[in-house]
């Protein structure tokens, strides 16, 4: 295998446990919490897989992406918020 494949895989894997980890997190709130309505997980989760195919077809153009806060609604989501940094020129 290619050592960039093997470099991207792993990029990849290691992305996967944090967006997990911060899956698992934001269960609590996207559930209901403190008696507000459950938000709408399948849009949240549809932003969060647009966003790393987005992510992916730019990789070697962009250094970071974030979007916080990401407001979800119990219909429907709204990126309030959204940095998108350039890799530098070599």
């Amino acid at each position: 295998m290619p050592q960039s494949f093997l470099t991207d895989l792993i990029e990849i894997v290691l992305l996967t446990v944090r967006v997990t980890g911060v899956a698992l997190a934001a269960a609590t709130l996207l559930g209901g919490w403190r008696g507000r309505p459950a938000g709408d997980a399948s849009a949240a989760g549809h932003v969060v897989a647009r966003l790393s195919e987005f992510v992916a077809d730019f990789r070697e153009e962009i250094a970071e992406v974030e979007i916080n806060p990401l407001a979800v609604f119990e219909r429907g989501v709204i990126a309030l918020d959204c940095v998108i940094v350039p890799r530098s020129a070599p």
